[in-house]
C-alpha cells in the first residue's frame, strides 16, 4: 500500500475528538477497501479450500492496521 496523503490529513485522536477521528478513519478504510476487516467479517478458515480468501484477509487486516497506526503517528 502506498502512503496516501489523506492519511496525513486525518485529525490525530486526542481523547476529545473521537467522533471526528472515527469518521475520517472509517472513510479512509472504506476508500482503501479494508473496512470490512475491522467490522463483523469473520476471518476465513486457514485450510486448502479457503487459502486464497485467508491470504487476502491477512493482507487486508495488515493494511487496516497500517492505516490506523500511520494515522496516529502524524501531527
Amino acid at each position: 500500500m502506498s502512503e496516501d496523503s489523506s492519511v496525513k490529513n486525518v485529525t490525530k485522536l486526542d481523547g476529545k475528538n473521537y467522533q471526528v477521528w472515527k469518521f475520517q478513519v472509517t472513510s479512509l478504510l472504506v476508500a482503501n477497501d479494508v473496512y470490512d476487516v475491522i467490522g463483523n467479517r469473520v476471518r476465513p478458515a486457514n485450510d486448502a479450500a479457503n487459502e486464497a480468501n485467508h491470504k487476502k484477509w491477512i493482507k487486508d487486516d495488515a493494511r487496516a492496521v497500517i492505516i490506523i497506526i500511520i494515522d496516529n503517528s502524524y501531527k
